[in-house]
């Protein structure tokens, strides 16, 4: 399913923290809710779900991959604020 909304990217965190709730360290929740969270300029909690995926999965590239694009987004956001 594709995110398109708001809503959609809320509903995906509210998920996922479901899901993190019973299952601490499940990757692809830890991936979805960051990305989700970095959408919706939830900057702080997307960044420790990041950092903590990257933590627990070193050698895998998605991870890292999303962190980055995170890093670039946040960035880009504030380069634009200050504009």
């Amino acid at each position: 399913m594709r995110l398109n909304t708001p809503a959609q990217y809320s509903q995906a965190v509210a998920d996922c923290t479901l899901t993190l709730f019973y299952q601490p360290s499940n990757i692809k929740a830890l991936y979805r809710r960051g990305t989700a969270l970095a959408v919706l300029g939830r900057w702080k909690a997307a960044f420790a779900d990041l950092k903590h995926l990257e933590k627990i999965t070193p050698d895998d590239s998605p991870a890292r991959e999303a962190l980055r694009w995170a890093t670039e987004r946040y960035a880009a956001v504030k380069a634009k604020e200050r504009s």
